[in-house]
């Protein structure tokens, strides 16, 4: 028995809730869905239908690009990242041994081999230190100038416009499947317990 006298009835308390999370449930599936699909522009009875992504995916790609060129990668990030001390010592070696070779080749071969061996020696020390001092004051201005000249916000743009409708799908679902999934929930759940409500109120009247 109810409160004011009347009788409960049960079904109702069982089936609304369960009804009600049936259908927010769908409606948050299909809100879903409509995000990414239909692909293709649709026309139904005078009015387009089309997938927000689909839709709009020339504004988010140009929105994407110039965020990520901005505020992710920051032309000193860029710098900081390629120029770590394991590059500079890479570099510093690899021009050392460049000037090494290239003394040793063109010292005139008459030379006596311990004297060339010397000179080239000298020749290779006098570059591990300019290299060295190279690596650390002008390479990273030289690496500046040269992300300064990429257009990273366009190559971020025409990849993502490059790809196809599906692919941009899978991308975009990869990345927050699981909030979409939270969302379907929330539908079903907030849904159950508007047919509550409903039970509840109709076992008040």
């Amino acid at each position: 028995m109810a409160a004011g006298g009347l009788p409960v009835a049960w079904a109702a308390w069982i089936m609304m809730p369960l009804v009600g999370a049936l259908i927010g449930w769908l409606t948050n599936v299909a809100a879903v869905r409509m995000l990414f699909r239909p692909h293709r522009p649709l026309h139904i009875l005078g009015m387009t239908f089309q997938g927000v992504l689909p839709r709009r995916q020339e504004e988010l790609a140009e929105t994407v690009g110039r965020v990520v060129a901005t505020e992710l990668l920051r032309r000193d990030d860029l710098v900081r990242g390629a120029l770590t001390p394991a590059v500079r010592e890479q570099i510093a070696a690899s021009i050392t041994q460049a000037a090494g070779e290239a003394a040793m080749n063109r010292l005139p071969g008459f030379l006596p081999a311990g004297l060339r061996s010397a000179l080239a020696g000298a020749v290779r020390s006098a570059a591990e230190a300019e290299s060295r001092r190279f690596t650390q004051d002008r390479l990273p201005e030289l690496a500046a100038g040269l992300f300064d000249g990429l257009d990273i916000a366009g190559m971020i743009r025409d990849r993502l416009l490059a790809l196809d409708l599906e692919e941009l799908e899978r991308l975009a679902l990869a990345v927050a499947r699981r909030e979409l999934r939270h969302i379907e929930l929330v539908g079903a759940v907030l849904g159950a317990l508007v047919g509550l409500a409903q039970a509840a109120i109709t076992a008040v009247l």
